[in-house]
């Protein structure tokens, strides 16, 4: 095998294990936003079935697809309760860039402070909440 035949495998090696899919911890901490949310919308989160949760509903990756780096969830709560969801969560996400909630009736954030950890964040849309 020449060093070519060699080059090429480790190239190869390398796609390979950078195409793996979104990162377990991002994929957990959706799944606990997911159901701190309790929306009865019946289409929201209608794909959340398959084992990749960057071609879920709502959420971007990178172009690798291993780093989440938006979250889009309009109007997903039709329960007129507040949500206070835990900030923490979304701390996970080291590389968001965009994280949009509007119209899900969030009355607060638990643990707010956790948002400066979010360096790359540079677009929040929470209009029409209950901040």
């Amino acid at each position: 095998m020449g060093i070519t035949s060699c080059c090429r495998c480790f190239i190869l090696a390398l796609l390979w294990f950078q195409s793996q899919g979104c990162l377990e911890e991002e994929r957990a901490a959706l799944l606990q936003i997911k159901d701190s949310m309790n929306s009865s919308e019946s289409s929201a989160f209608s794909n959340w079935y398959v084992e990749e949760c960057c071609d879920w509903e709502g959420v971007e990756c990178d172009p690798s697809h291993t780093r989440i780096h938006k979250i889009f969830f309009p109007h997903l709560r039709s329960d007129s309760e507040p949500w206070f969801p835990n900030a923490t969560l979304f701390a996970q996400f080291k590389d968001l860039q965009e994280l949009e909630l509007p119209g899900n009736h969030i009355g607060g954030f638990i643990s707010i402070h956790v948002f400066r950890k979010l360096k790359h964040l540079r677009k929040l849309n929470l209009r029409d909440n209950s901040i």
